[in-house]
C-alpha cells in the first residue's frame, strides 16, 4: 500500500488545479513544476479518475500568450483543461492585466464548482477530492463534498486561511510535493515550456 499527502493507492481520486493558485504557490517557492511528472504521481499513487485544469486566456487566437503551449500541452496529454476565454486582447506578462486576470479568475470559480459538484451528485464512487488552491472561497464546499463522504485534500502555499486548514481532511504544502514533480535541469531547454510552469511570469 502507498501514499501521496495523505492519499491512499486504493481510494478514487478526483484532482481539481486552480491553475492561477498553482502558478503563485510554484513561484513563492522557486518550483519549476514538470506537469508530466504531476500527473504520472497521481496515476501511479492512488486510483485516478480524472485531472482537472482551470485557468484563463484570450479568445483570439492569434493573440501573443505565454501559457497557450503549456495549455496546448496539458490538453493532449491527460488532462481536463478548462480555459475561460476573454474578448479582449490577454498578455499574462503584462503589469496592467493583473487586476483584470482576478476577474476573470473569479468568473472561472463557479465553472470549477459545478465540475466539483457533477461528480458529487452522479459519481458513486469517489472517495478524495485533491485540490490544488489556497483560496479560501472553496470554504462552504468543503464541507457540502464531506457530507457525502467524501475526503478533500487541499494543495498549496502555507500563507492560508486557519479555518479552511482545519476544515479540509488533509491540506498540503506544495513543496512537499516538490522532490516528485519539479523540472529536471536537463530535461528540457526553454522552448520546452510545453510541459512545465514557474518562468512563465502570470498575474498574482
Amino acid at each position: 500500500m502507498s501514499e501521496i499527502l495523505g492519499v491512499q493507492d486504493y481510494e478514487r481520486t478526483l484532482v481539481f488545479i486552480d491553475g492561477i493558485s498553482l502558478f503563485n504557490s510554484c513561484k513563492s517557492i522557486n518550483l519549476i513544476l514538470d506537469f508530466s511528472k504531476l500527473l504520472s504521481v497521481y496515476r501511479n499513487n492512488t486510483n485516478l479518475i480524472r485531472m482537472h485544469y482551470y485557468n484563463c486566456g484570450p479568445s483570439d487566437p492569434s493573440t501573443p500568450f505565454t501559457l497557450r503551449k503549456l495549455y496546448d500541452f496539458l490538453s493532449y496529454n491527460g488532462f481536463d483543461v478548462n480555459i475561460l476565454y476573454c474578448d479582449d486582447p490577454f498578455d499574462s506578462n503584462s503589469d496592467a492585466d493583473i487586476f483584470r486576470a482576478d476577474v476573470l479568475r473569479a468568473d472561472f470559480f463557479p465553472r470549477m464548482i459545478a465540475d466539483m459538484f457533477e461528480y458529487v451528485l452522479f459519481a458513486k464512487q469517489v472517495d478524495r477530492m485533491v485540490i490544488f488552491s489556497s483560496s479560501s472561497r472553496f470554504l462552504p464546499f468543503v464541507s457540502m463534498i464531506q457530507k457525502t463522504g467524501m475526503k478533500v485534500t487541499m494543495i498549496g502555499r502555507p500563507e492560508v486561511d486557519d479555518v479552511l486548514r482545519r476544515k479540509v481532511d488533509d491540506y498540503c504544502l506544495l513543496e512537499d510535493l516538490e522532490p516528485y514533480v519539479k523540472r529536471g535541469e536537463r530535461e528540457y531547454d526553454d522552448s520546452g515550456v510545453r510541459a512545465t510552469i514557474g518562468r512563465t511570469r502570470q498575474p498574482a
